[in-house]
């Protein structure tokens, strides 16, 4: 028996006319369902942001680890860099740059 069911059977044994109860197990286990779904997927967002603090933090390790065995002003500079943009690619899309086919 579905708990929808099991409430209704428990209302109409406290005296509740069947529809009566149907209707109120229908909402409130609407709400109830509603807020289990909120509950989830508000967990499924921290567990996200949880997962790209520890990728974040690995990854600031392992930049602590190349800078030690490199030093600052050697290859590691390198990957800190931001990408210059080049006068085309400020101009044209990749697509536009490349063809469909390539």
């Amino acid at each position: 028996m579905n708990p929808i069911e099991a409430y209704v059977q428990q209302m109409v044994g406290e005296g509740y006319e069947e529809s009566v109860a149907r209707e109120y197990a229908k909402q409130y286990y609407a709400q109830y369902y509603e807020q289990q779904k909120k509950r989830i997927e508000a967990e499924g967002i921290e567990a996200e942001r949880l997962e790209a603090e520890m990728k974040e933090r690995e990854e600031a390790e392992r930049i602590k680890r190349l800078v030690s065995k490199y030093g600052s002003d050697s290859e590691i500079g390198i990957i800190r860099e931001t990408k210059q943009i080049s006068e085309l690619e400020e101009k044209y899309t990749r697509l536009e740059l490349i063809g469909e086919g390539g």
